[in-house]
Order: C-alpha cells, then structure tokens, then sequence
C-alpha cells in the first residue's frame, strides 16, 4: 500500500536533492496566475535520481475531461500545455524502465494555470565511507551515532577509542552528528551534537575532544482526546538545516480524554526543529495523524479538541458511472483540504494502477476519463476496482500549496515549511507505513529511541 503519509515520513531522510534539507518556504505557483481565471501554462516534470524522463504520454484535460492536449516529456522530462482553471493532467506509465510491464497512471486534479508539476522517484544515493572516533564512556554498554543521512551502532571501536568505519548514505558534503551512549537497557546516558561536519570519503572524523552531557527528558501530553481513541504513538524528530538527525518514538495510553508518555531520555540538538507526528486509530477504519513542528522543547503539549479530520464512516466506493471515488464521514471534525487516492483496477487477467491528488469540496474525487487508444484504462461497471490508499489532509496553505509535488513528495521539506505549522491527515484503515525497524504503526510499544540500524 502506498501512503502519502507514509512517503512523508519514510523518505524525509533522503529530501528531493538527495541531502533531505528542509526549505524555508514551501513550493507554489506565481501567485499572479494561481487563481486566475484565464488559461495559462501547466508544466509537468518527470525525473528519475534527478535526470529527467523523456517520451512519456502526459494528457492535459479539462474538467470535463475534453483533450486539451496529448503529448510527450522531451529530453528533459518536461511536457506542458496552456489549460483553464480546475483541469487534469495524467501522466501514463512515467517510469516504465522500472515496471515489468505498462499499467501505472498519475493524475493531478484541480491544476491551475501557472503550476509547475512534478513526479520523480529516487534510486540511487551517495555513499560516502568514512571512520569515526569518539570519546569514551566508562558506564557506557553501546553507542549510536545520529547523522542527518541515517543512523548507525559504532559501538565496536567506540569502547577503546579506536575508529569505526561507517558508511553513510545521502549526506551530501556536510553532515550534522550526534553521538549517545547507552545502558544495558538501551537508556540514553550522555549524548554530544556536533554539526557541520566535512565528509570526505576514506576520511577520519576525529570526535575524541567533544564532551558528553547528560540527555534531555522529554515527554509528550495530548488533551481533549476524542472519545473511541485508545492511545497515542508518537515519532519525534529533531531536524537541522541538513535534514532529520535524531528519531525518537514513544507512546501513551488515553484515560478520561488525556494522555502523557512516560518522559524519554532523548540527545538534544542545539537550534533543531522538532518534528512530532502522533497517531491515532478510530473506530474500524479512521488512521488519524497530525504532524507538527516547532522549535525543540521537551515537553509537548497538543490540544486535539476539534483537530482531526472527520472519522470514515465505512469503506470507500468507486463509481464507475461517475468515475468517482466516493467515501462518508460521520461526527465533527475539520473538512479536508485535499485527498490522495490510488485504486488497482482488475479486468479479466488483466490489471493497472491509478493514483490521483485531488481537491475535495465534497467526500468525492473525480478521475479524468482517458482519450482513445487509453481508454481501455477507463475502470467499468465489470471491473474489480481495490483501494491501496485513501488519505485525506489538511496542511498549511491547503491544496494549492502541495499540489505541485503531492504525487512526488520526497522529503519532510515538502509538508514542513515555516518556523512553525501543523497537517492533519486521516487514512483509510491501519496505514502501511514502511518505518525503520518495521514495527506495525500502532502497536503498543515502551518508550525509547530510535532501534539501532544501517544508516542506509
């Protein structure tokens, strides 16, 4: 199952320049023609490890799905067209070279002129190999090592002072660290940032002069927790200018509306920004999830009165007579801003993909409906049509503001922008996240950080 939410989070260490910075102001469309009603042009840009992905069919439609244009990305992945207000645009099988075989459709609603799309995937990262030598803790049972491109156990030469060989992927040329020391338990002892460092492959980062200090103890409380919500998981992440560095996760129980994880002893990050995205299960198919960012404290406080989105009220249905996903919401709560949709379409011995970003004035999304000779991918009464994903948000600046990158995004930089902010998403079911150590989202857990794994 692909998940917006789950992309959100899993790739926000790589970013979309392969060094996972977070922006400082988020992507949108020249404002002069963002709510214009006159036509101007829509690009698309397709780009596979940054370099642009030539002859794929992209269709330009209008609402009413009548062909604006049908054409093909150049040399540089670029196709584009002049469009009115409120139409698609479906870019058909964009990275084929990866498939087995056709059957992958991407289709942004609700484009405006002016907006510069963009659909991209990454395979390939740096590497860099380097050793690292950092000071001794005599009480110390084991030591991780924090970067901004992954986290890595270092415990083998860290004990003796000796180097240990690391190999780090998707830094870029400059790294943030973060060293921490553990007890037998796997408890944070003492930690030390140190920033900004050179990364030279073959090269010895030499760390033995930095200083331990005792780690932070954080917790994290919620209020006014809607009733049917048993508990609360949290992943916390403190981020640089270079990308997320130190991960956390924790989790309280839900009694009488509150909840409060017991405090985490966590390495601090001098001028981080705190990322915390906490998760919630409703009913039997609402995965509520709110992120918010901020500066780095160590108490967290979030008043969820009148914060999440609606609850699902049952499964969604695809009609095929409307080209229409459709799904009910039952109780109070926020109206979303967007939604992100991918259904498989099963016919005969036959099979495809489809996903779609769409504003939502109403619990509906609409797909175009595809020209001759692609047609055949236009879903029908007869066909079996499965949902892998349904996920509505609400984000700061709403759908115009993500709609350029929301079926690319590669970092936490495409939702986190400013010095503060908050989204809220609600998927459909238990999400798939593929999260480090690959626990199940929900599952009750102790409060600790980060599982020690390969900084790939």
């Amino acid at each position: 199952m692909r998940s917006l939410l789950g992309l959100v989070i899993v790739l926000g260490a790589c970013g979309d320049d392969g060094v996972g910075k977070l922006p400082d102001a988020p992507f949108a469309p020249d404002a002069s023609t963002i709510d214009a009603s006159t036509s101007g042009v829509v690009t698309l840009t397709v780009t596979s490890d940054g370099v642009g992905v030539a002859d794929v069919k992209v269709y330009f439609q209008n609402a009413d799905s009548t062909v604006v244009a049908a054409a093909t990305t150049d040399a540089s992945g670029v196709a584009s067209a002049t469009m009115e207000p409120g139409g698609f645009v479906t870019a058909k099988d964009p990275f084929i070279t990866f498939k087995s075989r056709p059957g992958d459709l991407r289709t942004f609603a609700g484009v405006k002129p002016g907006d510069q799309l963009v659909l991209q995937q990454r395979f390939g990262q740096s590497i860099v190999n380097v050793n690292v030598i950092v000071p001794v803790d005599p009480n110390a049972t084991s030591y991780l090592l924090y970067t901004s491109c992954g986290q890595v156990d270092v415990t083998a030469g860290a004990g003796s002072g000796l180097p240990t060989a690391v190999s780090l992927f998707g830094c870029g040329a400059t790294a943030d660290f973060v060293v921490e020391t553990r007890d037998p338990n796997g408890i944070a002892l003492q930690a030390f940032a140190h920033p900004d460092i050179t990364l030279v492959e073959g090269g010895t980062i030499d760390l033995s002069a930095d200083t331990y200090v005792a780690p932070e103890n954080v917790t994290w409380s919620y209020t006014n927790v809607p009733a049917g919500i048993g508990s609360v998981s949290v992943d916390s992440i403190l981020a640089s200018s270079h990308g997320p560095v130190v991960q956390s996760f924790s989790s309280a129980i839900v009694t009488n509306g509150t909840a409060t994880t017991a405090p985490l002893a966590r390495a601090g990050l001098a001028g981080s920004v705190a990322i915390t995205l906490s998760r919630a299960l409703s009913g039997n198919f609402s995965s509520h999830s709110v992120v918010e960012w901020g500066p780095a404290t160590v108490t967290y406080v979030l008043d969820m009165a009148s914060l999440l989105l609606a609850d699902y009220e049952a499964a969604p249905t695809f009609d095929a007579a409307a080209h229409a996903v459709a799904w009910t919401a039952t109780g109070a709560g926020a109206q979303p801003d967007f939604v992100t949709t991918q259904v498989t379409v099963v016919r005969i011995n036959d099979a495809w993909i489809w996903r779609l970003a769409s504003p939502t004035p109403t619990n509906t999304a609409v797909f175009p409906v595809l020209p001759a000779p692609d047609d055949t991918f236009n879903p029908t009464s007869t066909d079996t049509v499965n949902f892998s994903e349904l996920t509505t948000a609400k984000v700061p600046g709403g759908y115009d503001a993500v709609r350029a990158k929301l079926l690319a995004l590669g970092s936490l930089g495409d939702i986190v922008v400013g010095a503060t902010g908050r989204a809220v998403f609600q998927e459909f079911g238990i999400p798939s996240f593929v999260r480090p150590g690959k626990r199940l989202p929900y599952a009750p857990r102790t409060a600790s950080t980060h599982p020690v794994r390969s900084a790939r």
